[in-house]
This record gives C-alpha cells, sequence and structure tokens, in this order.
C-alpha cells in the first residue's frame, strides 16, 4: 500500500512538472526538432512512478527514484521538503521488496520482522532528525518565540487554505486565536525536540503519535504545502499504523510461516540501515554543533552527502516564510481593453491554478515573493533585466505557450503589498488591504526563443535551498 500511495503521489507531481515544464522553460534542439529537457526528465520520472504503482520492477523503480528524483528536483527549480523526506522512503520500499501487488503476482517470502523494524527506525529517525533541526531554527526566530506562528500562518491568504475563516476568527476573538497559536506552537516544539526520548516512553509514545497526526492532518486540510504533508501521512501510517489491519489471509499463512525462520537482515536492509545511521548520526551532529558552538561539519558532508539523502535543515514556517504574503503580484491579460485574471496570484494575495503545480509555486512564485522581502527597492527590482522582470516575463510567457496562442498579447502586471504579517497582533483590519505600489507592462510574442533576451538573459536555475 505504501509503494501504491508513494507512486501515485509522484506520477502526480512529475506528470504535472513534465507538462508545464514544456511551456515554462525555453526548448532546446535535439536531433534537428525543438523540446523541453526538463518536461523528457519529467515523464520519464512519470514513467518509473507507475511503476510503483503497478509493480513493474518495483524495486528497480523505487531505486532509480531515490537516486535520481532530488537531482531532478534541484535541475527544474521545485526541489521541497517533499521530495527530500521521499528519498529515505524509497530506499525502505526498494528494501523491503514491496511488489507483492504487481503485475507478476507471486508468493514469495516477505523481508523478516527484523528487516521491517529497521526500516521504519530509520524513517523515524529521518523524520526525528528533520525535526530536531527544525526547531533548532524555530528558538531564533522571533514569531515562535513569542508563540505567533500558527496564528500568523493561518491568516496567510498564500500558506493558508482557509486563510479568510481565521480573519473573521481574528476580528471576533483575537484572544482565542493568540491562545490557539500559542498551544499549538508550544506542542510542536516538544514534538520536534524530544520526538526521540518521548517515543520510548508510554504517554510520550501517544502524544508523538496523536501529536503527530494532529500535525500532519491539519497540513493537508489547511496548509497549501503540495506534496509535503501527504508524503508525511504515508510515513506516519506505515510507521505506525499496524500492518495486520491490511494483511489478507494467504499473506497471514506467509507471514506466519516466515516467522518460524531466523530473523535476521538481509544484504540490503544492513546496507541501507548502516548507510542512513551513520548519515542520520552526522545530521544529529551537525545540527548540535550549529547550534552550540556555531559550527558545522565540512561542506561536503552537507552537500552533496546529506542533501541527496534526503537530509537537510529545513527552516521552515520562519519570518520570511511568514511574511512572504505581504507582498505579491497579480497578472492580467488585456484584449481590446478587456482585462483576463492569469490564474496565478490572486488580489488578496491568495494562490490560484497555476500554483498547483511545483513548477509555478516553487521554481517562480516563492522564488519571486522571498526575493521582494529582502529586495528594499522593488521597483528597481521589477526592472528589465531584473529578477522581478524576468519572473514576471517567466509567468506570462508560460500563460501565453499553454493557451496556444499565436498573436502578440500584453500583460499588466501589478504589484501588491499589505500589513498582515508585519504587523500582527495589531488590532487593524486594514493591515490585511491590498496596496498596489506599482504596475508595468509586458507584450509578449509568439516566438518562444525571444523568452530568455526578453526577460534579461536565460532562466536562472534555483540555488539549493
Amino acid at each position: 500500500m505504501l509503494r501504491v500511495v508513494v507512486g501515485l503521489l509522484l506520477a502526480w507531481r512529475s506528470g504535472s512538472v513534465a507538462w508545464d515544464a514544456a511551456y515554462y522553460f525555453d526548448p532546446t534542439v535535439v536531433m534537428g526538432h525543438p523540446g523541453s529537457l526538463e518536461a523528457i526528465g519529467g515523464w520519464m520520472q512519470f514513467a518509473l512512478s507507475w511503476g510503483l504503482v503497478f509493480g513493474v520492477f518495483p524495486r528497480t523503480s523505487a531505486a532509480l527514484l531515490m537516486l535520481t528524483h532530488a537531482a531532478y528536483s534541484i535541475w527544474t527549480g521545485t526541489y521541497n521538503l517533499g521530495p527530500m523526506l521521499l528519498v529515505p522512503i524509497l530506499g525502505g520500499i526498494a528494501v523491503l521488496d514491496s511488489g507483492r501487488l504487481s503485475v507478476h503476482p507471486r508468493l514469495r517470502q516477505p523481508p523478516s520482522p527484523a528487516e521491517f523494524r529497521a526500516v521504519y527506525l530509520i524513517l523515524f529517525l529521518a523524520y526525528a532528525g528533520w525535526s530536531f533541526q527544525a526547531v533548532l531554527y524555530h528558538v531564533r526566530d522571533p514569531y515562535w518565540v513569542q508563540g505567533r506562528t500558527t496564528e500568523v500562518m493561518f491568516i496567510n491568504s498564500y500558506l493558508s487554505e482557509f486563510y479568510s475563516a481565521f480573519r473573521a476568527w481574528e476580528r471576533a476573538s483575537p484572544g482565542t486565536l493568540r491562545a490557539l497559536s500559542m498551544f499549538v506552537g508550544s506542542a510542536q516544539t516538544l514534538f520536534q525536540i524530544a520526538m526521540i526520548p518521548l517515543v520510548f516512553t508510554r504517554w510520550g509514545a501517544v502524544f508523538v503519535r496523536v501529536w503527530g497526526w494532529i500535525f500532519i492532518l491539519g497540513s493537508v486540510f489547511d496548509l497549501q504545502l503540495t506534496l509535503l504533508p501527504f508524503v508525511e501521512f504515508a510515513l506516519w501510517g506505515v510507521i505506525f499504523v499496524p500492518a495486520r489491519w491490511f494483511a489478507s489471509a494467504d499473506a497471514r499463512v506467509v507471514s506466519e510461516r516466515r516467522s518460524q525462520q531466523p530473523d535476521d537482515l538481509g544484504f540490503s536492509a544492513i546496507v541501507y540501515t548502516a548507510g542512513y545511521g551513520v548519515l542520520s548520526l552526522l545530521f544529529f551532529t551537525n545540527a548540535i554543533l550549529g547550534a552550540t558552538i556555531g559550527r558545522s561539519l565540512p561542506a561536503w558532508i552537507g552537500d552533496p552527502v546529506l542533501y541527496y539523502a534526503g537530509l537537510v535543515a529545513p527552516n521552515v514556517f520562519n519570518t520570511t516564510d511568514l511574511t512572504m504574503g505581504d507582498r505579491w503580484s497579480v497578472l492580467t491579460r488585456i484584449d481590446r481593453g478587456l482585462e483576463t485574471l492569469v490564474p496565478f496570484e490572486g488580489f488578496e494575495g491568495e494562490r490560484l491554478g497555476y500554483l498547483r503545480s511545483d513548477l509555478l509555486y516553487f521554481g517562480n512564485s516563492l522564488r519571486w515573493r522571498r526575493e521582494m522581502i529582502f529586495a528594499g527597492d522593488l521597483t528597481a527590482y521589477h526592472q528589465p533585466g531584473a529578477p522581478g522582470y524576468a519572473h514576471a516575463y517567466r509567468v506570462a510567457f508560460y500563460d501565453h505557450r499553454r493557451r496556444g496562442t499565436l498573436a502578440p498579447e500584453i500583460y499588466r502586471v501589478r504589484v501588491f503589498r499589505n500589513y498582515a504579517a508585519e504587523r500582527a497582533g495589531s488590532a487593524m483590519a486594514a493591515r490585511y488591504a491590498p496596496i498596489q505600489l506599482f504596475e508595468f507592462m509586458l507584450t509578449i510574442g509568439p516566438d518562444s526563443t525571444a523568452s530568455s533576451s526578453d526577460a534579461g538573459g536565460p532562466l536562472a536555475r534555483a540555488p539549493h535551498p
């Protein structure tokens, strides 16, 4: 079941990125035919994902995705916490050989209980390491220290699906929303910093399981984090939900027969457990050194070793993330004096249809918003040849290509801001009001090769987060 769920998640992500890459990136001429290399790579990831779903060489598919999906995400500028957490999960799928429900159905010996325990332990340690490193960032962030993170996150139109309901709650009873925020922040801090010792005590284990489900399900239903909460849901389920709930009668017979044999680790399980055990130790060590003495392990250990293993410090839900909702852009197409909204970002800073794709979200919108926080002079930042102008041009050109329009089109780009996060805690509802700072026009032609020069140079690749 884990294999099928992970395969479906990866198929959805890879397929959407591949589809959008054909319109978003400039084509490369290969053997006389123009095409997007990023799109071709995405469809290869898509095919491997369906190999997991249908059990076509499932171990090979899982191993190849483990080795390539993070690199593909970096290449396309879409690397984020979801693909990061999938790396050890895909390794676990390959080790446990979860291919019984496949197009080649056959009754075979399942992995030993020791192998299941080893894989579950490694996955738990990876997630605990993530959480531990994250809380070391949180204790230095003013929003976390003041207990305002959850409150500001829920009223953020860019992060929260139901931001309007939470803004209404804040207007009606700001004290209760602040109390909720402080409670969630305290519980999450305890969960993240003490997950490993807590799970070895009776009530601590109950807290870890229950709060993990609350945090993950809350993220699924309210926070717009694309793939991550669904990956966390699969991870928490495989670790804490008993496999016997899903076992068929013949599977129980095989399991009982297997339980009478030696409970040992196979070669692949030994390599996986030892490898990730050492990497997890290095990850925790690096986090502790950074928090206590401001030092870190040699750079090559963090990047590429830990980085490509999915063990990267998740500095998220911090001041930068929470203030991303305070500056945004709105693009409209102008045709015979009529304007049509491009489904990128709305007039309240909310996400629209194009941002369901990781490519438009992580590869453009999120970078654009973060850069605007530190740009200082936003007018200069959006001049031709500057990063803001390039981001706007790339979105307009994507929209133009996707709709297959042949005639040149004019796009209006408006840049807005509000003070939703910056003045959080203030009772002024006016801090949510969009304030237009300036606007500029773009003319997009049908020739796909025009995008690089008009946008101020080739599309910049996303740096390592």
